[in-house]
């Protein structure tokens, strides 16, 4: 796996669901800390869960700037800790299956934090019960179609957020079954 057993790295990944940590956690050899939108971290139901892996919370810098500050200060921690941190550099969910652009915060993390970057690409999971594109009826979900391609880290001075997003997309070439 491109994951390093050892040492600080973040993960990137495009976002199509709910649920992409959770198959990219499945798919890593380590415990990856996630950055998750805050109002999703503190909702009842998935609280306790994001808790227990250690996830950090992050907030849009306008609605609450004390929060965004914090949650970088916490990934830069972690990253100094020798952890792993994944992110999802499009800031949200898609709404129509493709990868949106890439923002900044990447960027800002590395410059901090000069560590490897993981680009990762989530496949399968659009359309599923857990992303934009979910119907009111359960549609059939297949875990067989879910795919999760692990691209070569990136060293920190190479690291620009458009230049990520195209490498996560070529990523995506890898899968012939993803049909989305």
């Amino acid at each position: 796996s491109n994951i390093p057993d050892a040492g600080a790295a973040v993960v990137v990944c495009n976002h199509v669901s709910f649920v992409d940590w959770m198959f990219i956690l499945a798919a890593s050899p380590r415990p990856i800390r996630f950055m998750v939108f805050a109002p999703i971290y503190y909702s009842p139901a998935l609280h306790w869960l994001f808790k227990m892996a250690k996830a950090i919370p992050i907030n849009s810098e306008k609605t609450n700037p004390e929060a965004f500050k914090k949650a970088f200060d916490e990934v830069a921690a972690a990253l100094n800790k020798g952890e792993l941190v994944g992110i999802f550099p499009e800031g949200k969910l898609t709404s129509d299956g493709s990868v949106d652009i890439f923002r900044r915060g990447i960027e800002r993390i590395i410059e901090r934090s000069p560590v490897p970057v993981i680009p990762v690409h989530l496949g399968g999971l659009w359309g599923s019960m857990f992303s934009r594109k979910a119907k009111w009826q359960l549609p059939r979900f297949k875990w067989s179609l879910v795919s999760v391609a692990v691209g070569a880290p990136i060293a920190a001075d190479k690291v620009v957020a458009d230049d990520l997003r195209e490498k996560v997309l070529a990523l995506k070439a890898l899968h012939s079954k993803d049909s989305d």
